[in-house]
């Protein structure tokens, strides 16, 4: 068993260990376990992470981080940046995968999309933390709206990640440094990618800002 098959099976014993908040109904429509986690997509050799809040239906629906409307939009600014346009059509945006690491603050879909609370995301961290840590390679993290960049709180300076998204001027241009699990990375807020973004026109070069 490699290390991370073992992360794998360390996060779904844990997932199964007490009930929480997962969407049944989308992983039975999916023939999917809700036990067994989605933690992770493109890869771990890439120097870039983009780092979401939680799995969406089309997530649990297709197996993989960050392809449903918001990740696909990421997955397209992502193309544009790197590549060049992709066909209007294009779905998964396998050219990039090589260069991006998916993953979310919780490798599992909440009932009515509702963000996890508190509990639930302290519950999945140290395994977040392990796949970061011990399994990826690169060193820049793009956190996807506020969700996920409160959640590289405790790896940053006291107050500095509340700090930064609290200045609207600040927000998207600066960066923070972090250490998690004594690797150090960089943390960089972008909008979410959410269809009802206030920041919908302005994410593909926000993304791009951020990878120059």
């Amino acid at each position: 068993m490699s290390d991370l098959d073992a992360l794998l099976r360390d996060v779904e014993r844990e997932a199964r260990r007490a009930p929480f908040d997962v969407c049944r109904d989308t992983y039975r429509a999916a023939g999917r376990d809700p036990a067994v986690p989605i933690l992770a997509g493109g890869s771990l050799d890439a120097r870039v992470c983009c780092f979401g809040r939680e799995l969406g239906r089309d997530e649990v629906l297709r197996g993989e981080p960050l392809v449903g409307m918001g990740g696909r939009r990421l997955r397209r600014a992502l193309h544009e940046a790197w590549i060049g346009p992709a066909p209007a059509a294009e779905r998964r945006f396998e050219a990039v995968l090589p260069r991006v690491l998916l993953t979310n603050t919780v490798p599992y879909r909440p009932v009515d999309n509702e963000a996890y609370d508190a509990a639930t995301v302290a519950r999945f961290r140290p395994f977040v933390e392990r796949l970061l840590a011990d399994h990826w390679r690169g060193d820049l993290v793009l956190a996807l709206g506020q969700t996920a960049l409160l959640w590289w709180a405790p790896y940053a300076p006291p107050g500095a990640v509340e700090a930064l998204w609290d200045d609207p001027a600040r927000r998207f241009r600066d960066t923070l440094p972090a250490v998690i699990r004594g690797r150090r990375v960089t943390v960089a807020p972008v909008p979410h990618p959410s269809p009802l973004s206030p920041f919908k026109k302005e994410f593909a070069a926000i993304v791009a800002a951020r990878l120059r």
